[in-house]
């Protein structure tokens, strides 16, 4: 077994896994390319 390794998302500086969208800004390769919820909207619902 072995530890996966983390990057930081060159967008807004979070721990991601390699090669996959950062989970807090929805970036990928310096453009967004999905929708990320703030908090205030998911709470509204």
């Amino acid at each position: 077994m072995h530890v996966p390794s983390i990057s930081m998302c060159p967008n807004c500086k979070s721990p991601r896994l390699p090669h996959r969208v950062c989970s807090v800004c929805g970036y990928y390769k310096g453009r967004q390319v999905i929708q990320i919820k703030k908090k205030e909207e998911k709470e509204k619902k």
